[in-house]
């Protein structure tokens, strides 16, 4: 860990013709060194498609305006860099995401929320206020409008339900 960034190692080489472009643009066919771990994380919807996540990781970070994380394959394994967030470009003595609070308000937020519930569907409230870091009650404003916009619905019994992505609805609140 460093002031600017978190370092990840794995050990362990990339499989067959695998490079880090294809990880990152998703054009592979996964392979999976341990079928039963992966087949309870499929069981338990922590994975949506086998390949994906590498991807998706991109894809929210970008979401969140964070520099996407940089992938190397060494001798060893693969390393993982993730970046802090970037400072905001200074807008007339005002920050960006104070201007886009006033200029976008709740939309910006419940965009980004959109992005995360697609790269990670199932989620419940609890978990979206882990992963972002908001307040439980500005979460619950964001689904609200959300739900009410058709962007999203609840799947599952209370306890053990979470957020979806509706099919079909590609605009952006």
């Amino acid at each position: 860990m460093f002031d600017d960034r978190i370092e990840f190692f794995n050990p362990g080489a990339l499989m067959d013709d695998l490079t880090v472009e294809k990880i990152k643009t998703g054009n592979y066919k996964s392979h999976l060194r341990n079928k039963q771990v992966a087949s309870i994380f499929r069981e338990l919807n922590l994975i949506e498609k086998y390949g994906s996540g590498v991807r998706r990781v991109i894809d929210t970070f970008t979401a969140y305006g964070l520099p996407a994380p940089e992938f190397e394959a060494t001798q060893g394994g693969m390393a993982v860099t993730v970046f802090k967030a970037r400072e905001p470009a200074k807008v007339g003595g005002v920050s960006g995401g104070v201007n886009g609070g006033v200029n976008g308000g709740v939309t910006a937020d419940a965009s980004q929320l959109l992005e995360l519930i697609r790269s990670i569907p199932g989620l419940k409230t609890t978990e979206f206020v882990a992963h972002t870091g908001k307040p439980k009650r500005s979460i619950e404003r964001w689904l609200k409008q959300l739900k009410a916009q058709g962007q999203i619905e609840f799947r599952g019994a209370t306890k053990t339900g979470g957020y979806h992505a509706t099919v079909g609805k590609e605009n952006t609140p």
